[in-house]
């Protein structure tokens, strides 16, 4: 086949006449994708840490306007705040004791804490009391004893603690998902266990106090329905939203004053923060019976150990919801208006030995089991460094225009950038790729 000599029909010279490449004066390109200009008096706008594509300077190889959204700024991924998580291995109550730690975050936590509490409580109040007056015409006052609506007014006020203890983290910089426990997230296999191996003893406890105690008169009437399905559904929320509360905000706020840096001051902070969280347990009952006062403190610092042992909330969670499920098993049956009667010689020392049993025995189980399944109850997140640290900045070379003089005959060699760039941890994105064809914007999948 002869070689064509000739020109082409739109003018260009034919193949023998090709040369090298010349520069060519042209100017900047007319239009740059999400609007940004390309000047370099714009690159000081840039994001810091953004990787950029390099755009043609007057006298280099012109762009056609195609191919100039493969050369747009290309931004590393979002960066969420930055999060303060600790660094070196800690346990569950002192994971808001990092290097960035500040006394008047506990303070703001407390406050926040209080806030929350009284106005959920307020408005689940009024929630109670127009349940009553729907169900039967009229408001009982004060002191007329426990009615079924202020009953769920008083779970859901509790299950609120849930949302504001998620809230209070971040308060301490620090993501919702590790107020649950110390990997981050609720551990709902490890949860439902804990509920398995729970329930024995607590069923063997309410059978002997069926057998031994005083047989109270159980009947139908006209708030068992509704009270049934209020137990079933909002005491566990119930339960959780005290754990999250006293073994999650109490105990890690108290607990944050100390340094985790030594076994010592690890051990001394749990003792601090167990103590001032199930001191607040207590008071939360409001019991005017010492013995009361002291089951329900002993039962606190119980589930603050688990969270020691277990590095996490769902090993006392579920502890909790058992007690006061089987407690309340016989409650939409009987006249539950002195539930809340716990004023002075309404209890006695036998309590500790009855109520008691069965948490420390569960404790002993939890404890054994945690070591069997290797359950996490130390972790140092903040020792990885950040999850999505910026691209480094490498310029990318954009591909020569297509069917324009100085080009060979054969494919041209596009971007040669890696992909992705070494150390790059975020969303895969478009920065070039080896052989892509003249003209080809290269937005295929990869």
């Amino acid at each position: 086949m002869s070689e064509n000599n000739h020109p082409q029909s739109d003018g260009t010279p034919g193949p023998s006449q090709w040369g090298p490449p010349q520069p060519r004066q042209l100017p900047e390109p007319a239009g740059v994708p999400h609007g940004l200009p390309v000047s370099d008096s714009s690159v000081s706008s840039a994001p810091a840490g953004a990787a950029r594509l390099q755009y043609p300077t007057s006298g280099s190889t012109p762009v056609p306007a195609r191919d100039q959204a493969a050369m747009a700024w290309q931004y590393a991924p979002y960066l969420p705040a930055e999060r303060d998580l600790p660094t070196r291995p800690t346990h569950y109550h002192g994971f808001w004791r990092t290097e960035k730690w500040r006394w008047w975050r506990v303070l703001l936590a407390a406050a926040v804490t209080l806030a929350g509490f009284f106005g959920t409580g307020f408005a689940f109040g009024l929630f109670g009391y127009a349940i009553d007056f729907a169900r039967t015409g009229k408001i009982d006052g004060p002191g007329t004893g426990l009615t079924a609506g202020l009953f769920l007014g008083n779970n859901l006020a509790l299950a609120s603690l849930i949302p504001i203890a998620l809230l209070v983290s971040l308060v301490f910089r620090q993501p919702m998902r590790w107020m649950s426990s110390v990997t981050g997230r609720f551990r709902w296999r490890w949860f439902g266990a804990c509920l398995a191996w729970c329930l024995p003893f607590w069923i063997v406890l309410a059978t002997l106090t069926s057998l031994v105690g005083e047989k109270g008169e159980l009947a139908m009437h006209k708030d068992t329905v509704f009270m049934i399905f209020a137990v079933l559904l909002t005491t566990p929320l119930q339960c959780v939203g005290e754990e999250f509360l006293c073994r999650g905000i109490v105990n890690r706020g108290v607990a944050s004053f100390f340094p985790q840096t030594t076994r010592l001051l690890q051990v001394l902070s749990a003792i601090a923060g167990g103590a001032v969280s199930s001191v607040v347990f207590m008071l939360l009952h409001n019991a005017g019976d010492v013995w009361l006062n002291v089951n329900y403190f002993l039962f606190a610092s119980i589930g603050c150990y688990l969270g020691w042992v277990t590095g996490g909330l769902e090993a006392s969670s579920a502890m909790h919801i058992i007690n006061n499920l089987t407690a309340m098993a016989t409650l939409p049956f009987t006249d539950f208006s002195g539930m809340f009667n716990r004023e002075a010689g309404s209890s006695s020392p036998a309590i500790l030995l009855i109520d008691l049993t069965p948490v420390v025995l569960a404790a002993i189980v939890l404890t054994w089991r945690a070591h069997r399944k290797k359950i996490t109850n130390v972790s140092a997140p903040g020792a990885a460094g950040p999850t999505a640290p910026p691209a480094p900045a490498q310029p990318i070379q954009p591909p020569a225009p297509y069917g324009q003089p100085g080009w060979t005959t054969g494919p041209q060699q596009g971007p040669s950038q890696e992909y992705p760039p070494q150390g790059y941890w975020g969303p895969r994105q478009f920065l070039g790729r080896p052989g892509m064809v003249p003209g080809s914007t290269g937005w295929g999948s990869a």
